[in-house]
Parts: structure tokens; sequence; C-alpha cells
């Protein structure tokens, strides 16, 4: 077989380019006294052999760092359904025993159990602060009352969370010179991003 030329090892897919360098190098060894005459020496063939080796070391590399990271999901997931059932079995039965007796700490612990189980199915909100009479948008800050979670407009009065608890809660609205507003009822849904536009009035 001819060995490849350089514009052909150039063009050549990273999975065909060792092989068509070992071709070469197939090819320097078995003319390796002619090719003496021209420069080409033992130790320049050595060499240009630990460059295909390294070549192909950190061409394998990403295979195994895709391979090490699939692993690893493999065994967080396995890990994580284990941890939900030591969850479900026992540590869930044993908080029951709170649930008259001390409640606050119950819910809670049942608010921050959810925790546990989101990802796709969580919910999240977005939306905006503003000045309810100039529309002028306004930083501050956005409180789920049940839960104590904080979430900050920023300059443009914008705000969003990701990877919040599924349920019904009071938001309160509050911003520097500006009234608090409480919403009631408000709704995060399974897998949806709930939407506020909140108007705040001027404090007297």
């Amino acid at each position: 077989m001819n060995a490849p030329s350089e514009s052909e090892l150039m063009s050549s897919r990273d999975t065909a380019i060792i092989d068509k360098c070992n071709i070469v190098l197939n090819a320097a060894n078995d003319n390796a006294a002619a090719l003496f005459t021209y420069g080409v020496d033992a130790p320049m063939l050595t060499a240009y052999t630990s460059q295909i080796t390294d070549y192909r070391a950190y061409h394998q590399k990403p295979r195994e760092m895709k391979s090490t990271s699939k692993a690893a999901t493999t065994g967080i997931k396995s890990l994580m359904t284990e941890i939900r059932q030591l969850f479900i079995t026992q540590v869930d039965n044993h908080m029951l025993e709170y649930a008259t007796t001390q409640t606050a700490f119950y819910t809670q612990y049942k608010n921050a159990r959810q925790v546990i189980d989101l990802g796709a199915t969580a919910s999240g909100v977005k939306g905006t602060m503003m000045d309810q009479d100039t529309n002028m948008k306004v930083s501050g800050v956005i409180e789920i009352v049940e839960t104590g979670e904080k979430i900050y407009a920023n300059s443009k009065g914008v705000f969003s969370r990701k990877r919040m608890i599924n349920g019904n809660f009071t938001v309160k609205a509050s911003a520097g010179g500006y009234e608090d507003k409480i919403m009631s009822g408000i709704a995060f849904q399974k897998g949806k991003i709930t939407t506020l536009s909140i108007a705040l009035k001027k404090a007297a």
C-alpha cells in the first residue's frame, strides 16, 4: 500500500490519521537504509513513532472521559434512588411523629423534602417589578412566605428562579420606597414557569 501524501493526511478525519501515519511509518522502516541518505535516521523514526503514540492517547481521552462521565452519572442516579427509598421507607415515617406535636417543624421538613425530587418536574418563576403609576422598573425582593426563600429583582426589575417547590404559596414583594405587596395563592405548577408582573405602590 502506498504511503499517503501530506495533503491526504491533512484532509483525513481524526480516526483515520493514525492508520495513515502508521502506513508512513511502516514504509519508512522498510526503506530505512535508502532514507538515511535523505537525512531520515533511526532517532527521527523513533520520534515519529512517539508522536503517533501521543496522538493516539490524546485522541482517546474524549472517549474515555465520556465513558467515565456516563458511568458517574449512572452511579449518581443509582445512589439518588437509594437515598429516595431511604427517605420514603424510613425517615418520612419517623417524621410523622411530629406532624401534630411540632407542626411548624414538620411543615418545614415536608417543604425541604420536596427539594430532593426537584429536576425536570420542578416549577419555576420569572417576572418583573415596576412602579404601578409610571411602569418604571424597580429592584427589590420577592419572598416566598411559607419557605422563606428570597428572589432578587435586578435594576431592570427582572427576576427569575428555577427549581421551585411545587404548590400554592404566598408571595411578598418589597422594594425601597414602596409599600410591600402580598399575593396569596400563587401557584407553582409541576414542570411549568409561573410569570408574575408585580406593580408596587409608592410609600406615603
